[in-house]
Parts: C-alpha cells; sequence; structure tokens
C-alpha cells in the first residue's frame, strides 16, 4: 500500500467509528426517552392507586354515615399521632402501611412513598389534602366544607421530566406531575 492509500483508508475508518459513535448514541437517546415515556405513563397508574386506595375510606374522622353531619362537625385534614407512629417514617416503602393504618381520606394529607413500578424504581409520591371551595374546587377553602381535594405529586429523579427535558427545575426541585382527585360528603 502506498501513503495515498493507507490515507483514504485512514480517513474511510475514521468515518466509520464516527458512524458507530453517532448509531450508538441516537439508540441510547432512544431508550431515554422510552424510559422517560413510560415513566409518565407508570405515574399516573401509580397516583390512580393511591387516589382509589384513599377514596375507599371515610370522607372524614368525625362522618357518621348519615350524611346528614354539618361541614363544622369535620375535623382539619391529617392523621392522628396515633395513626402517625403507627406508620413510621415517611417515606413509606412496600408493603405500604397506609391502607391498613389510615382511616379516612384526609389522613394521607403529608403522606410521602417511594414506589418501584415497571421495572423503574425510585418514584417519589407525595400527597396534600385540603378542603375546597363548594363552588370551586380548584379554590382552597380555609374552612370545613363538603369537598376535599387531593393532590398527588409524582416524580422521579432521572426520567420524570419537563418540556425541555430537565428532571429539576430552576429552584433545584425535582419536577413532578401532579394528579387530582375530589372527595364529597
Amino acid at each position: 500500500m502506498n501513503l495515498g492509500q493507507t490515507m483514504i483508508t485512514s480517513g474511510m475508518f475514521v468515518l466509520l467509528v464516527m458512524s458507530v459513535i453517532s448509531a450508538n448514541r441516537m439508540l441510547v437517546e432512544d431508550t431515554e426517552i422510552t424510559y422517560q415515556a413510560e415513566a409518565a405513563e407508570l405515574s399516573a397508574t401509580i397516583a390512580e392507586d393511591l387516589m382509589a386506595e384513599a377514596s375507599a375510606k371515610k370522607f372524614d374522622v368525625y362522618d357518621d354515615g348519615t350524611g346528614t353531619q354539618s361541614p363544622w362537625d369535620f375535623g382539619d385534614c391529617g392523621c392522628s399521632p396515633e395513626e402517625a407512629q403507627a406508620l413510621g417514617p415517611l417515606p413509606d416503602r412496600a408493603p405500604f402501611k397506609s391502607d391498613s393504618v389510615f382511616s379516612d381520606f384526609d389522613d394521607y394529607n403529608g403522606y410521602s412513598r417511594i414506589v418501584d413500578a415497571g421495572g423503574i424504581s425510585g418514584f417519589k409520591v407525595s400527597v396534600s389534602v385540603y378542603y375546597v371551595d363548594e363552588y370551586d374546587p380548584d379554590l382552597p377553602s380555609y374552612w370545613q366544607t363538603y369537598f376535599k381535594k387531593m393532590e398527588v405529586r409524582v416524580s422521579h429523579p432521572k426520567y420524570i421530566v419537563d418540556k425541555e427535558g430537565r428532571t429539576f427545575d430552576k429552584d433545584g426541585k425535582a419536577v413532578e406531575i401532579v394528579y387530582t382527585t375530589l372527595m364529597s360528603y
């Protein structure tokens, strides 16, 4: 081989290596996007499971089951100290104790858990429950009403992303997908 053939061969080899690296990068990025889509789907399932668990409970600890109570008879949102102690330290991990420890819908206020689902581990789930205005359930109420809203926030340190593909916002807080449900007396 002469010098010209060696240089052409070397150039072709460099192009081949660059093509392989480019193809590998595309495969990795495609896998990452697939995991992000899967994580978004799983976050909905995780939130729906928790909301269904909470919705199967009584409206309030002071709910007497008659359906004739005044909203002023209801308590504040949150679990009792005994329930908090039985639950143990948060975040809760599988098998989740919330279903057996909590007695009513608003006990889930302040609750958090770590969930592994669909081959992706480390979903962080946090819950807030509060009374809402009877006429506009998007407005929190500062007093008891016949309506409570549950917000379930699901985040993942790697696969839940915002529109720009970031997992953390400008303040360093993990990007969350928020799911809500409303419960009425």
